[in-house]
């Protein structure tokens, strides 16, 4: 028998609801990776998690949330999968990786090439299994502890104290010195200068490594430029097909042109000299389009599509063998200035040809003096000229090293100071690390000053020193007010100047060597066993002084003007055969494949270039040729006469290098000429003087 039914017999009520599930709790930390996750594949969230500093208990509990029980002891841990030697073979490529980038990164790749979750999950689960037990085997054997090695401090002075930052701070990557190094130098026995408190707390804020402040305005701002943009372009993403970097080297060379895609191919297209200047050709000779690029761009037919810098080489793509014309544009501009000045200096070496032929019967007689007296006296004569000038120059540079020392050591007690405060902050910004409580430091350390900015403000740490210097002792800024010689000595390499003086005292040897040989009259002989002061012809000392061209010739390199004359030549070649295959129309492609007409007064801008050009261009490279010709002709003959030949000489050079050779001995002969008749007329009114004072005396 049941229940009794209610009075009247009414339905009993209904049970009430059960109450409302507790909504589930979201972790704050882990919202921006609940909206990542939407957006990204999880290998890439969980190697976000892990730069961030998430433990991997973290992790898990975000991509499981239900796996660990609400209260209570944890459950066991489940025994570690194992993997058959098959897969351990498939995966040995993750293994590798693994060694090498985060799990969340291996996870990623893993997810790309399509393996199933249970098998990532299943290697990870082998590889951190086998990491825990070798985890577990090295704690189970602890390693002895080494004793560290405590260098004692230097003679006389006490132990560095350890110093612990109060915040993260950027260090110095100064060169320390050995305690064992500081004896004799200016750290030794240095008192270090004692920071503030209030200036530590001003040295934390400025070299402390504070996280990036995201600036809203700024981010404001950029999010309106890029809604407008995409409101431009109708909602539409435009499509670039090229890299970032190229993206903007491009764009950057549109903002010089001021003008859009098609404004740039119509100025490519008419080729006007004015509008497409020689400037701007070569400015645009940079966003031509690679062949990569081409096929990059070839699939779209509607340029809308494209972003602005890939729009340009869309339209560049329109028109067919774009490089050539715009090479041929370029040389156009640039071939007859480059003709006439390989024609001007063939002009110059073909005059000094006739200058130095001009002057051939006094070369003979300079000549066969030069054989008679020989090459060693005109060394001598040489180092007569240099040595003065060269030895003072040594000495001057030497009196600069000497007066920079003396500068140096009075200001010694300043820099002292400056020092016991850079190492000071120094000790202060290594704290705790292994660059710290040095008692000296190398010279380097005034660069890492320079070079170490603030975190927020646009300091360096040579800014903090300067305001402890001038709280200190305003006077230290004076510290250089008095150098002078100083600044010229850190310009003076003392190895070359060393090099120098051991060259002085050789030369020194080598004249006086001669002199002794000389100083007996006997040995003084000159040309033909005459006596030196007979030797002297005035009309000799006019050798060069109708040259002009001569000296001209000698700055000129045969070699590299034969180079250029080449080029000419090519470059018209080059022209006349693209002027020959666009003269029939079958070959004349303009833009978008459409034929150009190349005749009568509308042919196409190619085609009327090239043939202004080559109308032009061709008898003066026929009269540059014929001129390469004489001029070598000319300075074969030239160079046949003193025993040379352009074609036997092993000089690459060989015509600049005869020039420059005559033209040397005619400077040094004229100076010595010069300088032997003001001896001349010295001695002859020594002598006339001895002589009036003698008939004076007499009478």
């Amino acid at each position: 028998a049941g229940a009794a039914p209610a009075a009247g017999g009414a339905t009993p009520p209904p049970p009430p609801p059960a109450p409302p599930a507790a909504p589930a709790v979201v972790d704050e930390r882990f919202a921006k990776y609940a909206k990542m996750q939407k957006m990204l594949p999880e290998g890439a969230v969980r190697q976000k998690m892990m730069s961030d500093g998430f433990s991997p208990a973290d992790i898990e509990s975000f991509f499981n949330p239900g796996a660990a029980p609400a209260g209570g002891a944890a459950p066991a841990a489940p025994k570690a999968p194992t993997l058959t030697p098959l897969e351990a073979i498939r995966f040995a490529k993750y293994e590798k990786m693994l060694k090498m980038l985060p799990e969340g990164a291996v996870r990623q790749k893993m997810v790309s090439e399509e393996v199933s979750p249970e098998d990532i999950d299943k290697f990870f689960g082998a590889m951190n299994g086998a990491a825990a037990a070798k985890a577990a085997s090295a704690a189970s054997k602890p390693a002895a502890p080494k004793a560290p090695v405590v260098e004692p401090p230097p003679e006389g002075m006490s132990a560095k104290p350890k110093i612990t930052p109060n915040a993260k701070l950027k260090g110095i990557f100064w060169t320390k010195l050995k305690n064992s190094e500081i004896q004799g130098t200016v750290w030794h026995k240095m008192q270090e200068h004692k920071l503030p408190a209030e200036e530590i707390k001003r040295l934390e804020d400025l070299f402390g490594t504070k996280v990036a402040v995201v600036d809203a305005a700024a981010a404001e701002e950029k999010a309106a430029k890029a809604a407008a943009a995409e409101k431009k372009s109708g909602g539409k993403k435009l499509i670039s097909v090229l890299d970032a970097q190229r993206t903007q080297n491009v764009m950057i060379i549109m903002g010089k042109v001021r003008k859009n895609a098609e404004q740039i191919l119509k100025l490519v297209i008419d080729l006007d000299p004015e509008a497409l200047n020689h400037e701007l050709c070569h400015t645009l000779y940079e966003v031509l389009p690679t062949a990569e690029e081409v096929a990059a761009v070839q699939p779209y037919k509607d340029p809308t599509l494209l972003d602005n810098a890939s729009q340009l080489l869309f339209q560049f793509n329109r028109m067919p063998r774009i490089l050539q014309r715009m090479e041929c544009h370029e040389i156009a501009f640039s071939w007859t200035g480059q003709a006439n000045a390989a024609a001007s200096q063939l002009g110059v070496i073909e005059c000094a040809c006739v200058e130095l032929s001009k002057s051939q019967q006094n070369m003979q007689t300079l000549l066969s003096m030069v054989l008679s007296i020989g090459n060693f006296f005109m060394e001598c004569h040489e180092i007569a000229f240099s040595w003065a000038g060269q030895a003072n120059a040594a000495a001057s540079q030497l009196g600069v090293i000497e007066c920079a020392c003396v500068e140096l050591s009075k200001s010694q007690q300043n820099m002292q100071t400056l020092l016991s405060m850079v190492l000071s902050i120094g000790n202060y910004l290594n704290g705790g690390t292994a660059r710290g409580e040095a008692y000296g430091v190398g010279l380097d350390i005034f660069s890492k000053f320079c070079n170490l900015k603030a975190s927020q403000q646009n300091e360096t740490l040579m800014h903090f020193l300067a305001r402890q210097a001038d709280m200190h002792d305003p006077r230290l800024s004076e510290l250089s007010d008095q150098w002078v010689a100083l600044w010229a000595a850190a310009d003076i390499s003392y190895k070359q100047l060393s090099g120098e003086v051991a060259n002085l005292d050789t030369l020194v040897n080598k004249m006086n060597t001669e002199f002794t040989r000389i100083k007996d009259s006997k040995d003084n002989i000159g040309l033909d066993g005459k006596m030196e002061a007979d030797m002297h012809d005035p009309r000799l000392s006019e050798l060069s002084d109708q040259w002009v061209a001569l000296w001209a010739a000698a700055d000129i390199s045969y070699k590299q003007l034969s180079g250029e004359v080449a080029n000419l030549d090519t470059l018209v070649n080059k022209m006349n055969t693209e002027f020959t295959r666009i003269k029939d129309s079958k070959d004349n492609i303009g833009l978008d494949g459409k034929m150009e007409d190349c005749k009568g007064p509308a042919m196409n801008p190619l085609h009327r270039r090239l043939n202004g050009f080559l109308l032009t261009a061709k008898p003066r490279i026929a009269q540059i040729r014929l001129q390469v010709k004489t001029v070598e002709a000319a300075v074969e003959k030239e160079m046949n006469k003193y025993g040379d030949s352009l074609k036997k000489t092993a000089d690459d050079d060989a015509c600049k290098l005869f020039f420059s050779t005559i033209a040397q001995f005619a400077r040094a002969y004229r100076t010595a000429c010069d300088e032997n008749t003001a001896r001349r007329l010295a001695a002859e009114k020594a002598s006339k003087a001895a002589t009036d004072a003698a008939q004076k005396e007499s009478a």
